[in-house]
C-alpha cells in the first residue's frame, strides 16, 4: 500500500474505537489512492504525487476531533462528565462489583466454607491467584467491549497475565491436593487412618482440584470470549499495534 506508514501513524492518533476507527483508515486509504493515481496521470513525480495526495486528504486536528467526538459511545460520553477519579476508576469499580457478584453466587450455590476448612492453605492460594486473574479478565473486558476504549493504553492491557495467574491458581491445586494426598497415605501407612476414617480423608484434598480447575477454565474462557471480540472489532493484534511505534 502506498501510504501504509502514514495510515498506520495516523491509526494510532485518532482515539475512535474499533471497528469505525478500521473503516475510517480504509475509507481514507482508498481516497489517498485515487489521488495519488490521479496525480501520477497528470504527469507529477511520484514522490511529489505521494506528497501532494498526503496534503489534501490528511486528516487535520479539527476533522479528526469531529470524528472522535460522533463515535464516542455514550458510556465514555457519561463519564466525560464525571470527576477523573471516577471515570479513570470505572472500569476496575465495574469489574470488582462483578466479581463480588459471581463469588457471593457461588457462596450460595458450592459449599465454599467446608472446601476452605478442608483443603487448607492452598485453597486461600487457589482463591488469590484465580481470583485476581478473573479480576483482570472482567476489567479488560469492561474496558473494552462496554466502554470500547480502544486507545493504545487500554490495549496496552492486553498480556497473558491473566492466563498466568489461571495456570498459578490450578498449579498451586494440583499440587495442594498432592501434599494433602501425600500425608493421608503416610497416615494410612503408619496405620493412623482405617475404614471409615481413611476413606473420608480421601475427599479432603478434592476441594483444592475442584476450585482451581473451575477459576482456571472460566478465566480461560473469558480470554477467549474477549479476544474474539476484539477480533470481531477489527482491533489489529498487539504485535502489529507494536510495529507501529508509540502514539503520536
Amino acid at each position: 500500500m502506498t501510504f501504509e506508514l502514514e495510515l498506520q501513524a495516523l491509526e494510532t492518533r485518532v482515539d475512535l474505537p474499533y471497528p469505525e476507527r478500521a473503516l475510517v483508515i480504509d475509507e481514507l486509504a482508498g481516497e489517498l489512492e485515487a489521488v495519488f493515481l490521479a496525480h501520477l496521470g497528470r504527469g507529477v513525480d511520484p514522490e511529489r504525487a505521494k506528497a501532494l495526495a498526503w496534503a489534501e486528504l490528511e486528516l487535520d486536528s479539527g476533522a479528526v476531533a469531529a470524528l472522535e467526538a460522533l463515535h464516542t459511545p455514550a458510556v465514555r460520553r457519561a463519564l466525560a462528565r464525571l470527576p477523573r477519579a471516577v471515570s479513570a476508576s470505572f472500569d476496575f469499580t465495574v469489574a470488582t462489583v462483578t466479581l463480588i457478584a459471581v463469588m457471593l453466587y457461588i457462596l450460595s450455590e458450592v459449599p465454599v466454607v467446608m472446601f476452605l476448612r478442608e483443603a487448607g492453605v492452598a485453597m486461600w492460594l487457589v482463591l488469590g491467584f484465580g481470583g485476581l486473574a478473573l479480576l483482570l479478565e472482567l476489567q479488560r473486558a469492561v474496558a473494552w467491549l462496554l466502554m470500547r476504549d480502544h486507545s493504545a493504553a487500554s490495549l496496552g492491557r492486553d498480556t497473558p497475565t491473566p492466563l498466568f495467574l489461571a495456570a498459578a491458581s490450578f498449579l498451586v491445586g494440583v499440587q495442594g491436593a498432592a501434599i494433602g494426598y501425600y500425608v493421608i497415605f503416610s497416615q494410612w501407612a503408619q496405620g493412623r487412618l482405617q475404614g471409615e476414617s481413611f476413606a473420608a480423608a480421601l475427599k479432603e484434598p478434592l476441594p483444592n482440584l475442584i476450585v482451581a480447575s473451575g477459576l482456571a477454565a472460566v478465566v480461560v474462557l473469558t480470554d477467549a470470549v474477549v479476544k474474539s471480540a476484539l477480533r470481531a472489532f477489527r482491533i489489529p493484534p498487539r504485535s502489529s499495534q507494536s510495529k507501529k511505534g508509540p502514539v503520536q
